[in-house]
């Protein structure tokens, strides 16, 4: 189901939303490739090396998220938080 790229915080834990967040302020997440409808991104991991978030948009409304991590919490995890929040530096907060 699609979602407002603003709203991606209500698919988020609030302590995984504030790890997403000191990746951002890092510098641990390089955005490879974007445009209107999508977007892939590097983000680094503990270990050495990075994991790789694609997003795809139709109307600034996210409408698919995946990371390679192993993540199998609820909500999104951490990578893929940070990829959202820095589509919306780069984009202005639009």
């Amino acid at each position: 189901m699609a979602y407002p790229l603003r709203m991606f915080t209500q698919r988020i834990r609030a302590l995984v939303l504030k790890r997403s967040i000191d990746l951002v302020e890092n510098k641990k997440v390089e955005l490879l490739d974007h445009d209107d409808e999508h977007a892939q991104f590097h983000v680094e991991n503990q270990k050495e090396g990075y994991y790789h978030v694609e997003v795809r948009l139709r109307d600034k409304q996210v409408t698919f998220t995946h990371c390679d991590c192993p993540y199998r919490g609820v909500g999104l995890c951490k990578h893929t938080g940070a990829a959202l929040l820095q589509l919306m530096v780069n984009d202005g907060f639009d």
